[in-house]
């Protein structure tokens, strides 16, 4: 069963409307912030920028970059010129608490991705994002509720 894009597929198979509490997209939200299940949240603070970088929230994006006199990758990690970066924090998941996966040498969030389908739940599970519909409702074949 196909539902028109503004429902979903509750657990008997009807066509429910989608409730959304703060917003649908990003453009429902301050220029500064980006719509994230249902909720406007700060860019800067949903894509959060490395270790030392300085972040701008413009546009419903974050960007980030290194101040003057650090370099690097201002995703990662930002140092002061000269200076070896931190080591490593992760080469692979098993070095992250169970509820982190290693990204780019960071033990992050991986729900922080922005991993699951509309309408979904995140929580975290053996380092991996895991997505479930709130009661009543089924996932798609987008893994959308």
């Amino acid at each position: 069963c196909a539902c028109p894009t503004d429902m979903l597929v509750d657990a008997n198979g009807q066509c429910k409307p989608i409730v959304v509490e703060g917003c649908r997209k990003d453009n429902d939200c301050p220029d500064t912030d980006r719509c994230m299940r249902g909720q406007c949240m700060l860019a800067c603070r949903a894509e959060p920028c490395g270790v030392n970088a300085q972040c701008v929230s413009s546009g419903h994006r974050a960007k980030c970059s290194c101040a003057a006199e650090y370099v690097g990758n201002p995703h990662i990690e930002c140092t002061p010129e000269g200076r070896v970066p931190s080591p490593k924090e992760c080469s692979v998941d098993d070095d992250c608490p169970l509820d982190r996966s290693c990204l780019n040498e960071r033990c992050i969030n991986p729900c922080t991705q922005d991993v699951c389908g509309r309408g979904a739940i995140c929580h975290v599970q053996l380092h991996n994002a895991v997505c479930n519909c709130p009661a009543g409702y089924k996932k798609d074949a987008n893994n959308n509720c």
